[in-house]
């Protein structure tokens, strides 16, 4: 057996858990509250590299757990919808006691890349079971019909 076998299998479902539990020790750990963007930091990408275009990401205010404003350049995007009607505000996320490694408190920014790497590694493990089972089945019927 080939060793690639264990690509889908194993190693994407590895990823993607690994990538869940951060996540869901960061949000189980972290604080949420609401930020007030203030203005917005262009990202260049780097000379030399393939990718050509610049992407805004939003710099907030907010006060952390000690009530201490804090000042942050989030390194993910705007989420789709702010939480409230006034576009200035989102919700973020953030270690207590880290407050400037803050994060978009929106289910894409934190649970898309594990979703990512689970859904597939899922989705081929349900297709390699139904035609295990199919197989079964046409054995099955064959054996039967046989006698």
């Amino acid at each position: 057996m080939s060793l690639l076998v264990l690509i889908p299998f194993v190693v994407l479902p590895a990823i993607g858990l690994l990538f869940a539990i951060r996540t869901g020790i960061f949000v189980a750990t972290s604080t949420r509250t609401t930020a007030q963007i203030v203005g917005y930091e262009t990202i260049r990408p780097l000379p030399g590299s393939e990718d050509t275009a610049s992407r805004q990401v939003p710099i907030v205010t907010f006060a952390d757990e000690r009530g201490k404003m804090q000042r942050v350049t989030l390194s993910d995007g705007r989420p789709d919808r702010a939480s409230s009607e006034d576009d200035d505000l989102i919700e973020i996320r953030y270690r207590r006691g880290d407050p400037r490694r803050a994060r978009v408190a929106d289910w894409k920014t934190l649970w898309l890349v594990p979703l990512l790497f689970l859904v597939p590694a899922a989705g081929i493990t349900a297709y390699v079971a139904a035609m295990l089972v199919w197989d079964l089945v046409v054995r099955q019927v064959g054996a039967a019909a046989a006698h």
